[in-house]
């Protein structure tokens, strides 16, 4: 009788140790998966970022930004606009053609290895920066993204199993 007895407990806490090691193997996997979608995510919007972010629609969004910064045709600050080293003189010349006095009085165009396409503003004299860069783009897409995504996986999910 106690070695039935015994065997029966044992066969329980057996029970209780594998359940929850597919519990904890489920939660692994499914933290995998969401971590594939994620990068997967992040690379498909990435490509496309980086796609769309050239030099012509640059020029029209510096344009927006630089008149943003700018208060009538005075300036408030200094302005350094960091762009890829390959659309640097592009850039530049655009804003000398079309900006030239405020070029003039103190927006500056340098290149900047940290970003691949799109651009960054820093507001020199206020401490003040917005990044443009495809990264920063990619990454506030990501965040409006993610939900979705998730949503769409869950309810795929509970049709699978219905």
């Amino acid at each position: 009788q106690q070695i039935i007895e015994k065997a029966e407990q044992d066969g329980k806490e057996f029970d209780k140790r594998a359940r929850t090691s597919v519990q904890q193997a489920a939660r692994d996997v499914i933290l995998s998966v969401g971590e594939a979608i994620k990068a997967t995510l992040k690379d498909m919007v990435g490509r496309e970022t980086t796609q769309a972010l050239t030099v012509d629609t640059l020029k029209t969004m510096l344009v927006k930004v630089v008149e943003s910064y700018c208060d009538g045709s005075s300036q408030n600050g200094h302005i350094d606009i960091f762009v890829n080293e390959q659309q640097k003189k592009e850039i530049t010349d655009f804003f000398m053609s079309r900006f030239a006095k405020k070029i003039s009085s103190g927006i500056t165009v340098k290149d900047s290895s940290d970003v691949v396409a799109g651009f960054s503003v820093v507001l020199t004299d206020n401490n003040i920066e917005h990044d443009f860069s495809d990264k920063a783009i990619t990454d506030a897409l990501c965040q409006l993204l993610r939900p979705h995504v998730a949503e769409i996986v869950r309810n795929r999910l509970t049709d699978l199993s219905a």
